[in-house]
């Protein structure tokens, strides 16, 4: 892995949370986390959010259809580990990763609302 790749703050959790766009759409902002979208049902896209882990794990990915409904989620030993398992499952590379501002009150919906695809 090529740290120096990704966006200053990724590997060192700073903002404690990213997002990345898996697939091409319309270009569109997903609209919200009760499933108001611009995406056909079924499109090849989907949200893979990176948040803090926990005592034991570094970091815990969800993921996301572009109507914002949960697909499935994991959890890594490293953020390393996170992105080396996105880039392969995924092929999110290291610039597809956008920071969410650790003010956002709601991360979901705050990336629903911003994330393009």
């Amino acid at each position: 892995m090529f740290d120096f790749e990704y966006p200053a703050g990724l590997l060192d959790g700073v903002p404690s949370h990213w997002y990345a766009i898996v697939g091409t759409g319309t270009g569109h902002v997903v609209r919200d986390y009760q499933g108001i979208a611009n995406a056909p049902v079924g499109s090849p896209v989907a949200i893979v959010i990176m948040e803090p882990g926990g005592a034991d794990q570094d970091a815990f990915v969800s993921r996301y259809d572009p109507q914002g409904r949960y697909i499935s989620d994991s959890w890594y030993r490293t953020r390393e580990d996170a992105l080396e398992d996105a880039a392969a499952g995924y092929a999110i590379g290291p610039g597809d990763w956008h920071p969410v501002p650790d003010d956002a009150p709601d991360i979901e919906v705050f990336v629903f609302k911003n994330a393009t695809y």
